[in-house]
């Protein structure tokens, strides 16, 4: 299989399993890169348990992407949230992607899998494709050389998946492949799921408005150390 998975980590223990178990069940053979960007739980030792390769990387997404895509090996990229999994039948709407030669650059159907009105609008809204709706948690599939075409992904911060998104659009159309990842919930449960709907709204807003990622991300940063309340049983980590 061509296609190399980058998985950007830090503190992520309680979910890397589940994340890189989905892939090696629907992606087997795939390359499986988890670019940590300095974690202090048992993250690392757990992805190289399941045999992904695990590099060195700043902090932050964006950073983090970015180094993982610079050593992977795969003719086609597949970026995915440590976060998200991906749902079986993924795999079958990834490889068909991969023959097609109308399809340079896809994302997937998101679901957090929650009834909650929050969940469902966000689930919904997923299935447009737009500078408003489309985001790293969809999972984004891209052709190398589109995605080198395009500079790769950006070292930022904040909203380095919105700015890579509108390059490879400028360029390509990003397709919605037939397949499903399902998002931790684990950011809303801490604000609370209308307060995190809320907020995201503002940021990306913000964003179109020109205000600089790297403001943003203090903000981000800043406003999820105060507002934190983790349910009972749900896992937090830093924020990237």
């Amino acid at each position: 299989m061509n296609v190399s998975v980058v998985v950007p980590t830090l503190n992520e223990a309680a979910a890397i399993e589940g994340c890189l178990a989905a892939i090696q069940r629907e992606l087997p053979g795939a390359e499986v890169i988890v670019a940590d960007g300095g974690s202090r739980d048992a993250t690392i030792e757990i992805a190289r348990a399941l045999g992904a390769r695990v590099v060195a990387a700043p902090r932050g997404r964006g950073p983090q992407c970015r180094v993982g895509s610079e050593v992977a090996e795969g003719r086609w990229l597949l970026f995915l949230h440590a976060d998200c999994t991906l749902q079986p039948g993924a795999g079958d709407a990834i490889r068909a992607a991969l023959e097609s030669d109308a399809i340079d650059a896809a994302t997937l159907h998101l679901d957090y899998r929650r009834p909650e009105l929050a969940y469902r609008v966000t689930s919904w809204l997923g299935r447009f494709d737009s500078a408003w709706t489309s985001f790293g948690d969809q999972g984004i599939l891209v052709r190398r050389h589109l995605h080198e075409r395009v500079g790769g992904v950006p070292a930022w911060p904040l909203f380095e998946d919105v700015h890579y998104l509108e390059r490879l659009r400028a360029r390509a159309r990003i397709h919605k492949l037939p397949a499903t990842v399902v998002a931790s919930t684990r950011r809303y449960e801490a604000r609370g799921p209308r307060r995190q709907l809320a907020f995201n709204l503002a940021l990306i807003t913000l964003y179109h408005l020109g205000v600089p990622p790297t403001r943003l991300a203090a903000w981000y940063r800043a406003t999820a150390k105060a507002t934190r309340r983790p349910a009972p049983g749900v896992a937090t980590r830093s924020v990237a």
